[in-house]
């Protein structure tokens, strides 16, 4: 099944009758809302605790990398807010999951592909990239930014989502930006939504990478790399993306965190 985009909080003695499609999350009232429209809602943080009920947990921090990212229609709420909020509430379902996915949770984040690659290198034993820095060409001084950088080493991630849709415009502008990178010393490798639905070939790649640059030793080994791969949770994979995913969940994954929604 599909996760209901309507959700409702009603007190714990209250109603049980809801819309097919909607969920039910009880609490006692009065609780914090904001007004979006004509409706008065959850705000953004009593939502990413709502959310944690449902989602795993690399679900959730591509929420919260959403509400605290440069694209936010929330941009006053920060991820300090976010784990502040985290570490003060107590006793509510799901808070524990929401203060593992703030934790992991970064800044500057521009979409769910951007953190699902960040979370995968970093559990697979690879240092933490930097997400979306940016760069300045020494020349013309036009500003690019990578989406998962390691700049001491000048090597980039970029998740590219959206290649079967791009125009022949788009492409051409995604390789001019490649090869203006590449002048100035960058080495960027792509990675697309099946790199993340399995894992092992761009993982092992990125290994081979950071030995020709020098670094080796900072990558994972080869048997790590593989055990890690196999052995990849539901608990922690996108819904969307799990090889091995539950029979509750569906093959399309719709995720809504105040204003913002996205399908992968």
């Amino acid at each position: 099944m599909k996760l209901p985009l309507i959700h409702a909080t009603a007190h714990p003695r209250g109603t049980s009758r809801v819309a097919h499609g909607a969920q039910l999350h009880r609490r006692e009232l009065p609780v914090p809302a904001t007004v979006l429209g004509r409706l008065l809602v959850s705000p953004p943080l009593e939502i990413l605790l709502e959310l944690a009920t449902l989602l795993p947990v690399w679900d959730l921090v591509a929420a919260v990398d959403a509400v605290v990212g440069p694209a936010s229609r929330t941009p006053s709420l920060s991820l300090a807010d976010v784990r502040a909020f985290a570490s003060n509430t107590t006793g509510r379902p799901g808070v524990a999951i929401l203060r593992k996915a703030a934790s992991l949770a970064r800044e500057r984040v521009e979409s769910p592909g951007e953190t699902y690659v960040r979370l995968l290198v970093t559990a697979a034993g690879f240092p933490e990239p930097t997400p979306n820095l940016p760069t300045i060409h020494p020349d013309t001084g036009q500003e690019r930014r990578i989406d998962n950088a390691y700049e001491h080493i000048r090597l980039g991630l970029e998740y590219d989502g959206s290649w079967r849709s791009k125009s022949k415009q788009q492409w051409q502008s995604d390789e001019e930006r490649r090869n203006e990178l590449a002048s100035y010393g960058w080495t960027l490798s792509r990675q697309t939504g099946q790199d993340v639905r399995q894992p092992l070939s761009f993982l092992l790649r990125l290994r081979t990478v950071f030995d020709m640059l020098g670094v080796g030793r900072a990558a994972p080994a080869v048997d790590h790399i593989r055990s890690f791969a196999n052995s990849l949770s539901t608990a922690d994979l996108s819904l969307q993306w799990s090889t091995r995913r539950p029979a509750s969940t569906s093959r399309r994954l719709e995720k809504k965190t105040g204003r913002f929604r996205t399908r992968i």
